[in-house]
């Protein structure tokens, strides 16, 4: 049986986080807790599950994988845990996320028995997949949150049989891509530190400011949390960016619908 659900997370522009509470909104009579793995610190310990509790891992996608700050692995571990996996991406394809989500999960010690594909505003283009997750999606993230747990419970009592979980994408995977580094106007910076405290790679120094390009995940938290702007991208990145946008924005202007799967 099924004592507790764990919602664990990454998500700098709180879209996962917000699809995953959509999830847990279907849950009822059974305890959730909330595990934020968003910021280095919050990476640096493993968090072990047993076999009674329900973990459901979500992420945003990046150029179709996993952010590659969990490319070389979770920091999470499970006994016979089940675990769901959701991938949240902005309107375009989720390509290699949730199998490479899936491996990770199994490789780390969860039993797979669900997952999902969700949408929600991309971080980049706020125009595409505008205001998502809307009231249609939570309703079916609501939906899809009382299955799990059912479903979870159903396996642990042996009532159901398990089958392997079967998601799309490929491996090997595709290969990750760059963006654009966001650079710092030091005229405007105020020194308060939040960028550096706020960075999910941890690729902004304390102090000095600057950025490791390798580390960096472009997710833009800190263009949009500084308080004095001084955060932005390049001219000539931010016109290549917008022109990249914007040519997005028309191939994805067809609405996704969530996309579910079931061991």
């Amino acid at each position: 049986m099924i004592q507790s659900v764990h919602f664990t997370f990454f998500s700098p522009s709180g879209k996962t986080r917000r699809t995953l509470q959509n999830i847990a909104s279907g849950i009822q009579g059974t305890p959730i807790v909330e595990k934020d793995m968003t910021l280095p610190a919050q990476r640096a310990v493993e968090t072990e599950f047993d076999e009674n509790t329900l973990v459901v891992i979500g992420m945003p996608v990046y150029f179709g994988r996993v952010p590659h700050v969990f490319h070389a692995g979770l920091p999470l571990r499970g006994r016979n845990t089940p675990a769901v996996y959701v991938a949240v991406y902005g309107n375009r394809d989720y390509e290699d996320a949730l199998i490479e989500m899936q491996n990770l999960g199994e490789q780390a010690g969860f039993i797979s028995i669900a997952a999902a594909a969700c949408v929600a505003e991309h971080s980049l283009c706020p125009s595409i997949a505008a205001n998502r997750p809307d009231g249609d999606d939570a309703a079916k993230q609501r939906a899809f949150g009382e299955q799990i747990l059912k479903r979870a419970n159903a396996i642990s009592e042996k009532t159901e049989r398990l089958s392997p979980l079967k998601v799309k994408g490929n491996v090997p995977y595709r290969e990750y891509g760059t963006l654009p580094v966001p650079v710092m106007d030091k005229n405007l910076c105020i020194e308060c530190g939040l960028c550096a405290s706020i960075c999910p790679a941890g690729a902004i120094a304390r102090g000095t400011f600057e950025v490791n390009a390798a580390a960096c995940l472009s997710c833009t938290r800190c263009i949009k949390a500084c308080p004095a702007g001084a955060w932005g991208l390049e001219e000539t990145a931010k016109q290549a960016a917008a022109e990249k946008m914007a040519h997005l924005a028309k191939l994805c202007a067809e609405r996704r619908e969530p996309e579910f799967f079931w061991a």
